[in-house]
């Protein structure tokens, strides 16, 4: 379905799915179903990637009057043991959050976040300074959920939401893996998180 969205009118042959009023759309809620990273099957990888890299393309000119965007990555985004996602931050960066900032400038967006699997989530807080006073300060009222993320990492969580520059990134569900914090990982069948 999001795939047809996204080519109609847009890529030759592509079948409409809606009538033109589709384009007025200003707020946008995505999910998507790609393995970014998956160490068993290579050419999977490749194909989600090229996949994930053509929608984003896609996207500015399917919707053009975009103002709100989320979009969320389910359960397998990363479905690799090692390294862990905060050692794993060049590919991250190259793979997911640049072609992400580059939708962001290019169309102009108001609102933008995205959501990551819980376990790769709550992995990249060991990479945010502050991230254990905030667990603490939260943890009574919030939980660990609770706890803001804002990419790219560097500074301050308030630096980053007040200056706008980043993209405020929340935790969804979990996954088959979860870290420590010194990154060793354990294989999970209902574990979202760990420390």
């Amino acid at each position: 379905m999001i795939d047809g969205l996204l080519r109609q009118g847009i890529c030759p042959g592509a079948p409409r799915l809606t009538g033109p009023g589709v384009q007025l759309i200003r707020s946008l809620h995505l999910k998507l179903d790609f393995i970014l990273f998956y160490e068993a099957d290579r050419a999977k990888e490749a194909v989600d990637r090229a996949r994930f890299r053509q929608y984003l393309d896609l996207l500015p000119r399917a919707f053009p009057n975009l103002q709100r965007l989320q979009l969320v990555f389910l359960g397998n985004m990363y479905n690799k043991p090692l390294p862990a996602p905060m050692n794993n931050v060049p590919e991250l960066h190259a793979v997911v959050f640049a072609p992400l900032m580059e939708v962001k400038a290019k169309m102009g967006l108001k609102e933008f976040s995205v959501t990551l699997p819980c376990f790769v989530f709550i992995n990249l807080l060991a990479l945010v300074p502050e991230w254990n006073e905030i667990a603490i300060r939260r943890k009574r009222v919030d939980g660990v959920y609770g706890i803001p993320l804002w990419y790219p990492f560097e500074g301050t969580q308030d630096e980053q939401r007040q200056t706008g520059r980043g993209i405020p990134v929340k935790p969804g569900d979990g996954g088959p893996f979860y870290w420590t914090r010194q990154g060793s990982y354990h294989q999970s069948a209902g574990l979202t998180g760990g420390y």
